[in-house]
């Protein structure tokens, strides 16, 4: 973060500064900003920020310890150490901050969003933006009301462009934070059934993810998704429709596709990977690419951790060796139907671990069922269950070996028994349920 001076975060929040005796702060230098007392650095502004299971005012005297000189607050302490921008909302707060540090910057930004692979579509833009420009890009899925005004934050005179990943779980988040970060590029990877216990329906998630075009100067939207593929005064790719449109190659590691005659292979699992790509190509293009310097510069990306990164392991050091497919990150329908699709694909014997899908609303079980009958219909020789609705995965399935478990903690002792060598094992379901344990159980109990 370039240093900006408090009277300058007290205009920007429309702020109060209540402790008078204080005053003097009023002209020091803010070296960053932060919303956990944990990670507070010397010279940062600490965001107390309250939630239902949470308030950052109970932390600001740690943020003190660890060298804030400064908090925005909505409830003023007059015995706080440091100075209190008192504000009626920190969340807004921190939003109106990150907006007003944005505008000091006349860099385009990027900002990526969609269903799925929003967070893969962003590393790849990234590393093919890397070609040419010096970038910052998200870290991890910092994707949120918090996520993106912490990574504005972190913008400097030294960068070029900024890659962001932006989401949405509740209506109306995607507006607020387009008009926080004011991306020149606005990206839809795909539209799927998500977060629907407040979107309530697909034509819901549609509209959420739109807010992003809005007032964007190019929009980007996949060319093979039904409800994208209409969009008019957008740029579309995709393998079967679109301005941008991608061969497909056989190949048995990786992925390999061409774009107007170019080769582009990239060592990624799933097919679903090359639309991700075919993305980042795009917003390359967009910004003065050559299709050869975005091949070269795809040639070097590596899996992001938890999202269909493949792990090769041997069970007591036998052969053949287990290949564990971790997509523990996060699931939802259309993600848990590829990744299976994915799964059929591989020889030897073929486990499907798969966690319940959150945050579905009324129709949950169904979806479920759903995924059941997938499963059915794809040649997996073993599922695995784990919550209260991945019932729906086994019940009624024709799979020849199936278990259900309540929890993640039940399945893990019953891992060894489940899995042999040679065994290809994919591993998914929704964050919450923590299917990220059951790949560092295989890593602890399972030799190289």
């Amino acid at each position: 973060m370039e240093e900006i001076r408090l009277e300058d975060v007290l205009k920007a929040v429309n702020g109060k500064l209540e402790n008078s005796h204080l005053a003097t702060c009023n002209s020091q230098f803010i070296k960053g900003v932060s919303i956990d007392s944990r990670t507070t650095n010397p010279g940062e502004l600490f965001v107390a920020l309250k939630g239902n299971d949470y308030d950052g005012h109970s932390f600001i005297e740690k943020a003190y310890q660890k060298g804030a000189i400064a908090a925005i607050v909505q409830i003023p302490n007059l015995q706080s150490p440091i100075s209190n921008v008192v504000v009626k909302d920190t969340l807004k707060a921190l939003g109106d901050l990150a907006a007003w540090y944005r505008s000091l910057f006349s860099i385009p930004i990027i900002g990526i969003t969609g269903s799925n692979g929003k967070t893969s579509t962003k590393e790849l833009t990234a590393k093919c933006l890397a070609a040419k420009y010096k970038v910052l890009k998200s870290e991890k899925s910092f994707n949120s009301l918090t996520g993106v005004p912490l990574t504005l934050f972190n913008l400097s005179k030294n960068d070029e462009i900024c890659v962001l990943e932006i989401g949405a779980n509740q209506i109306g988040e995607i507006e607020r934070l387009s008009q926080i970060a004011k991306p020149k590029i606005g990206v839809i990877t795909n539209i799927s059934p998500t977060h629907l216990e407040n979107f309530k329906t697909i034509e819901g998630v549609l509209g959420e993810k739109l807010k992003l075009l809005k007032s964007v100067e190019i929009s980007i939207v996949n060319g093979d998704d039904p409800l994208l593929s209409q969009r008019k005064d957008a740029f579309k790719f995709g393998i079967k429709n679109g301005d941008l449109k991608a061969e497909i190659l056989e190949s048995i590691d990786g992925i390999k596709f061409k774009v107007n005659g170019i080769l582009f292979e990239l060592p990624l699992f799933g097919k679903y990977q090359i639309y991700n790509a075919l993305a980042a190509i795009s917003v390359g293009i967009h910004s003065n690419l050559e299709l050869q310097e975005l091949s070269e510069a795809l040639k070097e990306v590596t899996p992001v951790p938890h999202r269909e990164e493949i792990i090769e392991l041997k069970l007591n050091g036998q052969d053949p060796a287990i290949k564990i497919i971790d997509s523990t990150y996060n699931a939802n329908p259309m993600s848990m139907r590829l990744a299976i699709e994915e799964l059929e694909k591989y020889d030897g014997r073929k486990i499907a671990i798969l966690g319940d899908m959150l945050e579905l609303g009324e129709n949950a079980s169904q979806f479920h069922i759903a995924i059941g009958n997938t499963v059915k219909k794809s040649g997996i020789n073993v599922v695995v269950g784990v919550g209260e609705l991945a019932k729906g995965y086994v019940n009624g399935n024709g799979v020849s070996e199936k278990f259900h478990f309540k929890s993640v903690s039940l399945l893990l002792d019953e891992l060894k028994n489940i899995i042999k060598p040679g065994d290809v094992v994919l591993v998914k379901g929704s964050r919450v349920m923590r299917m990220d344990k059951v790949v560092e159980q295989l890593k602890l109990k399972i030799k190289t």
